[in-house]
C-alpha cells in the first residue's frame, strides 16, 4: 500500500525561548547574544510533488533588533541557529536583507519588519528558492540545491531579540501572493520548453547517446564519455581539456587544497569568483580551516601569521558577521579537533564546497545545472509520485529504482 507523503501543516520547536500558539510564534528568550537564537520547523519536510512549495510569515511585531530570519533548514540543525547559519540551512534575514546560506551572507533584497507579510518558496521544477515581500515576487535567492537535499528541508522561522513576533500561513487561508498565477506561468514553460524540442529525423538510439554523453561531460567522467562518443560517433558537448579542468577544481578542493582550485579558478575561470561573493567568501573560511587542520595543534610562527592574514583577509570581506565566530573559535584551543569545533575540520565539510564552485562555473558559462538525462528522470519521478497520489493502480509500487539498477 502507498503511503502518501504528508504535509507540513505547523511549525513546532524544541527551544526555551519560543512560544508558540497555533500558527503565532513569539519570542520570550533574553536575545542578548546569538546563543540566544531560536528556531521553529515545520512538523514535515517540504512537499516535493508540488509545483511550488510555498509559505508566509506576517511579521506582527518586530522586537528590538528584528534579528527575523525566514527559511528552511534540515532537522539536525540546532534551535538555536538561525535559517542559514550553517550547512543545508537557508534563510532571508530581515535586519539587512542579506540571504545566508552554510553561514555566508549575501546582498539580496530589502529588510523588513512590523506589518511586512514575508512569502518563501521552493520551485520544485529546478530546485530554487525564491521570497516574495507583500505580494510582489522578489529575485531568486538559492540555487543548485540537489532533490536529496530539499527532501530533507523543513520550513524554518528563526527569531533572535525581545518581542519578536510572527504568524505562520501554510496555506490555512489566502496567501497575499499569487501563487496560483506564478505557479501556472511555471507549467506553462515547461510545456513550451517540451514543445520547442525538435523531435524529427532523429533516432531514440543517437538521442540517448547525446544524453548520456552529456551527463558524463557534465559531471567530470571524460574518458568515460570520449570512448562512448567514439564507440558511437557522436560529438562530445566539451572538450576533453575543459572537463578535466573542471574536474581538477573540484579534486583540489576534496583534497583540502584551497590555494590551488583558486589558483585554477583564477587562471581559467577569471570573473566566476568576482561575480560569486557567496562563494569566495565560503572558499576563503575553508582555506582557514585548512590551515588549522594541518597544524595538528603544533603551530609554528610561520603557521600562525598565514592563519592569521586569512583571518584578516575573511573579516575584510564579511566584516562581523556572527557566523565567523565559531570558525574564528577554533584558534582558541590547543587541540581544535578534540574541540567543541571540531565539527568545522570534517573532510566530509569539503564535498558541498567542491559542488557548489561546479554549479559556480556552469552558471558563469551559462550552463544548466542539471543535465537534460537528470531533469528527465525528475520529471519521471514526480509524474509517478502524482499519479500515486491519484490512485493510479498501474503504478502501485513502481518508482524508479524499479527500473534502474543500485549504484555500485
Amino acid at each position: 500500500v502507498f503511503k502518501m507523503a504528508q504535509r507540513p501543516t505547523c511549525l513546532t520547536s524544541k527551544s526555551p525561548h519560543l512560544e508558540i500558539h497555533g500558527h503565532r510564534i513569539t519570542y520570550v528568550g533574553p536575545g542578548d547574544t546569538d546563543r540566544d537564537a531560536a528556531v521553529a520547523r515545520s512538523d514535515f519536510p517540504i512537499h516535493l510533488t508540488d509545483t511550488v512549495f510555498y509559505y508566509e510569515v506576517k511579521i506582527l511585531d518586530q522586537g528590538r533588533e528584528g534579528y527575523i530570519a525566514i527559511g528552511y533548514c534540515s532537522m539536525h540543525i540546532a534551535s538555536n541557529r538561525l535559517p542559514g547559519w550553517d550547512t543545508h540551512s537557508y534563510g532571508y534575514h530581515g535586519d539587512d536583507g542579506n540571504t545566508f546560506s552554510a553561514g555566508t551572507a549575501v546582498k539580496y533584497g530589502p529588510t523588513f519588519g512590523t506589518g511586512d507579510v514575508i512569502g518563501c518558496g521552493v520551485n520544485c521544477l529546478d530546485n530554487t528558492c525564491f521570497y516574495t515581500k507583500n505580494g510582489t515576487l522578489l529575485s531568486t535567492a538559492f540555487k543548485g540545491m540537489t532533490r536529496a537535499e530539499l527532501g530533507t528541508m523543513h520550513a524554518a522561522v528563526g527569531l533572535r531579540t525581545q518581542g519578536e513576533d510572527v504568524e505562520i500561513n501554510m496555506g490555512d487561508s489566502p496567501f497575499v501572493f499569487d501563487l496560483d498565477s506564478y505557479t501556472t506561468a511555471l507549467r506553462q514553460s515547461v510545456r513550451a520548453s517540451i514543445s520547442a524540442v525538435d523531435v524529427t529525423n532523429h533516432t531514440w538510439t543517437a538521442g540517448l547517446n547525446r544524453l548520456l554523453i552529456e551527463y558524463l561531460t557534465h559531471h567530470g567522467y571524460g574518458r568515460t564519455a570520449e570512448a562512448l562518443a567514439t564507440a558511437t560517433s557522436t560529438p562530445l558537448t566539451e572538450s576533453p581539456a575543459a572537463i578535466q579542468l573542471r574536474a581538477s577544481v573540484h579534486a583540489q578542493l576534496m583534497s583540502g587544497n584551497v590555494d590551488a582550485a583558486t589558483a585554477l579558478l583564477n587562471q581559467h575561470y577569471p570573473g566566476v569568483l568576482e561575480s560569486n561573493t557567496r562563494l569566495a567568501a565560503r572558499l576563503l573560511c575553508q582555506r582557514f580551516v585548512e590551515l588549522i587542520a594541518r597544524t595538528s595543534g603544533q603551530m609554528s610562527d610561520g603557521q600562525l601569521d598565514e592563519i592569521l592574514e586569512c583571518g584578516r583577509q575573511i573579516q575584510a570581506r564579511m566584516g562581523d558577521d556572527p557566523t565567523l565566530q565559531d570558525i574564528f573559535g577554533l584558534l582558541a584551543y590547543e587541540s581544535p579537533r578534540q574541540s567543541p569545533l571540531a565539527y568545522l575540520l570534517d573532510p566530509a565539510r569539503r564535498g558541498p564546497l567542491a559542488q557548489a564552485t561546479t554549479h559556480a562555473i556552469f552558471e558563469f558559462q551559462g550552463r544548466q545545472l542539471r543535465t537534460a538525462l537528470e531533469q528527465i528522470l525528475a520529471q519521471t519521478a514526480c509524474c509517478l509520485q502524482t499519479l500515486k497520489e491519484q490512485g493510479a493502480p498501474a503504478v502501485s509500487g513502481l518508482s524508479l529504482e524499479t527500473f534502474l539498477p543500485p549504484s555500485s
